[in-house]
């Protein structure tokens, strides 16, 4: 399987839908949305951006999930719900620390198994949605 990402452009604050990626010249090719629905393509270097991976997996609703993604996450017999951010760590995506003692160990716990365990939504990311990190 071939890797999608996409990349968050601080400086103009914006989310880019890679299109190609060169880890050799550290750049990627990136469509940008603008009025009226048109896409700008443009280059971006990997400095100048922070390149986030799909993981693979999908939210209940279908939509693909991908590195820095907050998700919604059913604790408490559903009937509280904890947001979490998506993280790359030690070769596996998952949440990190916020789940602890909702049925699930301290640390990283992979999102696989919090799928396999809860209906999750994306709610946000944390570079356009922080609040949703906050306590």
């Amino acid at each position: 399987m071939i890797p999608k990402f996409r990349a968050w452009d601080e400086k103009h604050n914006e989310m880019i839908r890679v299109i190609s990626v060169n880890f050799d010249e550290k750049f990627i090719r990136g469509l940008t949305e603008v009025e009226n629905n048109l896409d700008i393509e443009s280059s971006y270097n990997f400095e100048d951006i922070e390149l986030l991976q799909a993981t693979g997996l999908k939210d209940m609703n279908g939509v693909e999930i991908f590195e820095g993604d907050v998700l919604e996450i059913p604790v408490a017999i559903d009937t509280e719900k904890l947001n979490g951010e998506v993280v790359f760590e030690d070769g596996v995506f998952g949440i990190k620390d916020v789940l602890y003692g909702w049925g699930f160990e301290i640390g990283l716990v992979p999102l696989i198994e919090i799928i396999l365990a809860k209906k999750v939504i994306i709610v946000g990311n944390k570079f356009e949605h922080p609040h949703l990190l906050k306590e």
